[in-house]
């Protein structure tokens, strides 16, 4: 037969009536042995008052005379000066002795060497930078002189490998003008033509030769024949003839286009060679600034390590060394990051310079491909079968020298091709070579430009630099005139305000304020994790469903953001009800709660809270090891851990209950509350009462007789 609920309930009221009763009677039991134990501390201390003022008694029984109070404290009085002018004595003279060690010791080996380490090294560090940069400089001018000295010998290769080749050509038709058929003037071509210089027949004879023969046969030196009575002269040699004026302005034109194109290419390899070393040197710096900073990495860990162990806990105050490390190593961070400012800045002039160097590579190379394919489209139909090489019907030519043919009229380039070659050939380099120097000397220019520049920039950023740091010394000792002023008005408004006070007589009134009240632990926490919104109820039964409590369900996020959550559904009233300020742990291994609060003053104050469980009169309080964690502190950076509540029953309480106390002096209190359990059911879980503050009374001093 099913229970009826409410004999059920009532059941257990009776049931938990009596609980309350037994845990009532053990309280009693407690209380009366403390009573007890108080009251026998209290007979002692009565009994030790006794003993002092028997002690005391006898004391004054067996105290000395007047005179002989006076004459010991005559006695005293002139040892202590005795011992006083012999301390002075010893100190001045240990003082003496110090400062003429000081001087002894300035000018010994030790201190000697010492100033000459030192020397040294403000020396090298004064150099080894210098040197660097100078260094540096140096490779980058030598880089630049071996890529010029390459472009330079590339454009001489290509220059003696075109005269090879031009001079394998007129070896080559010499050779086969040398080589070709012995003709006679009155030879017919296919043409219809006859053999002569201009095509005609007639040949010339030069006056070396004989010349030609009149009807009386004579010579006439250097006469035109008709063709027949010069046909069987053994000088007369049938030749080869030169190119077509045309076929010659098309070899020439294309020998230009090849002139450009080697240009092209030495170009673009020059400006290649140079974009390489630009970067190479860019990126020497770059290792260089890499390694300043992370010196200067390092040396600001270092800095704050040492911050850090000065700011405490403990706090304290930096000794000598230590304030003259910090300020050493501020000295040589400042010196780094100018440094890294410096070497940032010429890499990225040197890679501007190299990106430029890299774009005129680019455009080179384009313009040197245009000019090849150039090349070959004008150099293909030149070379082709069907023209012969370009050149026209064979004249023939007497003679060795056709400068010496009057009747020509040739000037002497004219009359020598081979050294009106060499000489346009010389005149054409000497050309190219002026026109490339335009280029070098600009850039020599823009670059001595650019150098005078960065002088100026890096003399005038010192110069700031220089005049910033007087500055900020000015203002730190105006800050510091200014502090101690505003120090010595308040001092003295302070010493007037107490001496008038005195002289008007007036009385300080005893002020003993008290400021007490409740630690919200729910309405004022920050941070949280697993806990939920509790009731503090001796009279809750968490197992009967008709008595569940109120709770909110929590996650790790601010006060602020659970504020603003529209699907919690917990209001302002709800977070600060007073009746609802603890808190439980809920279903899950571990949770924490933290919050921090302002106190109302800056005192000494008396922290009381109260850890216990949902269910403290239960059989089965769960595993043991389950604990609570309690921290506190003057803020959420600083705290420390203040008491641990174990899964056991007190031994006092005859529950598991746990009060605790704590007392420290601050103006604001911060603390963090860690769960820790073996299990997920909430019945065996701990909860957080509600806490309680008030200042921490100082007992009076003790007055006793004598």
């Amino acid at each position: 037969v099913a229970e009826p609920g409410f004999s059920r309930r009532e059941r257990r009221r009776v049931l938990h009536l009596k609980r309350i009763e037994e845990h009532e009677l053990r309280s009693l039991a407690i209380t009366r042995q403390r009573l007890q134990i108080e009251r026998d501390r209290e007979a002692l201390r009565y009994r030790k008052a006794g003993i002092e003022r028997s002690r005391g008694r006898l004391l004054d029984h067996l105290k000395p005379s007047e005179d002989l109070k006076m004459a010991l404290a005559r006695v005293a009085a002139t040892r202590q000066r005795e011992k006083d002018l012999k301390a002075y004595r010893e100190k001045t003279q240990l003082l003496i002795d110090q400062r003429e060690a000081a001087a002894t010791n300035a000018n010994t080996a030790a201190a000697l060497d010492f100033r000459e380490t030192m020397f040294q090294r403000r020396k090298f560090r004064a150099s080894h930078y210098t040197q660097l940069s100078k260094d540096a400089r140096l490779e980058a001018k030598l880089r630049r002189k071996e890529a010029d000295r390459k472009f330079l010998e590339r454009d001489a290769q290509l220059a003696a490998r075109q005269a090879d080749q031009e001079e394998q050509v007129r070896i080559s038709r010499a050779i086969e003008q040398v080589k070709g058929p012995d003709l006679t003037p009155s030879t017919t071509f296919p043409s219809g033509r006859t053999l002569g210089v201009f095509g005609g027949g007639g040949v010339v004879i030069p006056a070396s030769d004989g010349g030609a023969t009149t009807a009386e046969g004579e010579i006439i030196p250097g006469a035109v024949t008709d063709g027949q009575s010069a046909a069987d002269h053994g000088r007369v040699r049938v030749f080869h003839g030169t190119p077509t004026p045309h076929v010659e302005e098309q070899w020439e034109a294309l020998g230009d286009l090849e002139g450009l194109h080697g240009q092209a290419s030495a170009e673009a390899t020059a400006r290649q060679a140079d974009c390489d070393a630009l970067e190479t040197t860019a990126r020497d710096l770059d290792a260089q600034r890499s390694r300043l900073c992370a010196e200067r990495r390092q040396l600001a860990a270092e800095d704050e390590v040492l911050r850090r162990r000065i700011a405490g806990p403990p706090r304290r105050d930096a000794n000598d060394a230590e304030k003259d490390s910090r300020a050493r190593r501020a000295e040589r961070m400042k010196f780094l990051h100018r440094r890294e400012s410096k070497l940032l800045h010429e890499s990225a002039v040197l890679r501007t310079r190299a990106k430029a160097h890299r774009e005129g590579a680019s455009t080179a190379r384009a313009r040197a491909a245009a000019l090849q394919e150039k090349c070959l489209s004008v150099r293909k139909p030149l070379e082709a079968n069907e023209t012969s090489a370009g050149l026209g019907p064979p004249p023939m030519i007497l003679g060795r020298s056709l400068s010496k043919v009057p009747t020509l009229g040739l000037n002497p380039l004219e009359a020598n091709p081979a050294e009106a070659l060499r000489a346009i050939t010389r005149h054409s380099q000497l050309e190219v070579y002026r026109d490339q120097s335009k280029s070098i000397l600009a850039t020599r220019e823009e670059a001595t430009r650019l150098e005078r520049g960065l002088w100026a920039a890096e003399r005038h950023r010192q110069n700031e630099t220089t005049h910033l740091d007087e500055m900020l010394v000015k203002l730190a000792n105006i800050a510091t005139r200014v502090k101690k002023s505003r120090f010595e008005d308040v001092r003295h408004d302070l010493v007037q305000a107490i001496q008038l006070f005195w002289a008007k007589g007036s009385k300080l009134k005893k002020v003993n304020t008290r400021h007490e009240g409740s630690l919200d632990w729910w309405a004022r926490r920050t941070k949280t994790l697993n806990t939920i919104q509790w009731v503090s109820s001796d009279m809750q039964d968490p197992d009967d469903p008709d008595e569940a409590v109120e709770s909110r369900p929590s996650t790790a996020m601010t006060a602020e953001e659970r504020l603003l959550m529209e699907e919690d559904g917990e209001t302002k009233e709800q977070r600060w009800n007073p009746k609802m300020q603890g808190f439980a742990h809920n279903t899950a291994r571990t949770g924490f709660l933290e919050g921090e609060m302002a106190l109302p003053r800056h005192d000494a104050y008396t922290i009381e809270f109260t850890i216990t469980k949902r269910n403290p009169m239960a059989d089965d309080l769960g595993d043991p090891t389950d604990r609570c964690t309690v921290k506190l502190g003057p803020n959420l950076r600083n705290l420390q851990e203040v008491a641990v509540a174990k899964n056991i029953v007190d031994e006092y309480a005859g529950c598991a209950r746990y009060e605790f106390t704590h007392g420290m002096r601050t103006d604001t209190l911060a603390w963090r509350f860690e769960f820790m359990s073996s299990t997920e059911a909430t019945e065996t879980h701990f909860v957080v009462e509600q806490g309680a503050y008030a200042p921490r009374d100082i007992p009076d001093l003790e007055i006793t007789d004598g």
